[in-house]
Formats: C-alpha cells, structure tokens, sequence
C-alpha cells in the first residue's frame, strides 16, 4: 500500500512539473509572438516613412529642373526698352472719323427709306422730318451728343447735314449738279473744316 502511494504522488508531482513547464512554455510563446509582431510593425512603418522620403525627394528633384529652366528664361531675356509713342493730338481725327461712317450709315438709311416708298427719296421737308425721326433718331453727332439734322441749306459746321436731290459728289468732298434726277448728295462739314461728301451712286 505504501509503496502506491509514494508512486501516486510522484506521479502527481510529476504531473504537477509538467504543467507548470507547459505553462511557462505558453508564456515563452506569448513573448515571442508579440515581440515578433512588434517587430513586424516597426519594419512596415520603417519602410512606409522610408518610401515617403524617396518620393518626397523625387518630387522635389522632378520640380527643380522646370524652376531652374524658368529662372534660366527669365536671365536670359533681357528687359527692352519699348519706345513710348509721342503723344498726338489724335481727337479730331477720331470725331472725322466717326462722322465718315455716319454719313455712310445715313446714306444707307436713305435707301431704306426709299425702298419703303417706292423707290422715292425725301423731297419735301417733312418727308425730311420723317426720316430724321424714323431712321436716323439713334445716329448721335458725336460732338453735339445729338441725332443728326438734315437740311438742303449749306451749313457752316458739322452740326447739320446738307442733302440734295438732283445732285453727286466731286472727290467726295463738293457738290455739283446730277445729269440723273434720281442722284442725291450728303455732305458735311467735319471738325477739320474740310467737307466730305457720300451719294447714291
């Protein structure tokens, strides 16, 4: 009896080694594996800041040739002196000149006006009036901030505009008598005090 005994407890003392073996072998493996794992992490975050740095410096190097190429431009263009122009006393050639196209427009207004009465350009002056209303209201002198007005009376400045029927321009500029008595004239005097004349030639 004594003798199984003393081989019970040997056997459970046996036992008892062998889990508290088996229990530090599980703690040994639990250390080893986290340690791994750290050690993964720390080589993975190592490696992604390593990658970043090479494409940071990458970009970087990219960049500096297009800077540099453009710094090189703007050395090797050197600033020129742009001649400034002499100021000219260009007013009155733009106002003659704005007054030119409205003869024109106006000359191309009587002829709408005539092909709206079959065929016949103002005689009378208050089919004069009527295509000062209706044709040319929106046609402004630019130097009276007006429409223009239309008279057969030759006049003195490039307020009024002299129409004559019966009548052509000579070198766009006089007047003279028409062989055609469906010939009409414009003229005006512009700021320059020279005349200019258009006609329905």
């Amino acid at each position: 009896m004594k003798t199984k005994l003393i081989a019970r407890k040997k056997l459970k003392n046996v036992h008892k080694l062998f889990q508290v073996r088996r229990s530090d072998t599980n703690t040994c493996y639990n250390r080893l594996m986290k340690k791994l794992i750290l050690g993964i992490i720390s080589v993975i975050v190592i490696a992604a800041v390593a990658y970043g740095t090479i494409r940071l410096l990458d970009m970087n190097s990219a960049k500096n040739p297009l800077k540099e190429a453009a710094t090189n431009r703007s050395k090797s263009v050197e600033p020129t002196n742009t001649p400034t122009p002499k100021s000219t006393s260009t007013g009155s050639l733009t106002t003659d000149t704005t007054i030119k196209n409205d003869l024109s427009h106006i000359n191309a207004q009587m002829e709408a006006y005539a092909a709206d009465h079959l065929g016949k350009y103002p005689t009378t002056g208050s089919e004069t009036l009527l295509f000062e209303k209706d044709y040319i209201a929106d046609i402004i002198n630019p130097v009276t901030k007006k429409p223009y007005s239309i008279s057969e009376v030759a006049s003195s400045g490039f307020t009024k505009i002299v129409y004559k029927t019966g009548y052509q321009c000579v070198d766009q500029t006089d007047m003279k008598i028409s062989s055609s008595s469906r010939r009409y004239a414009l003229q005006i005097t512009l700021s320059s005090g020279k005349n200019y004349c258009v006609d329905n030639s």
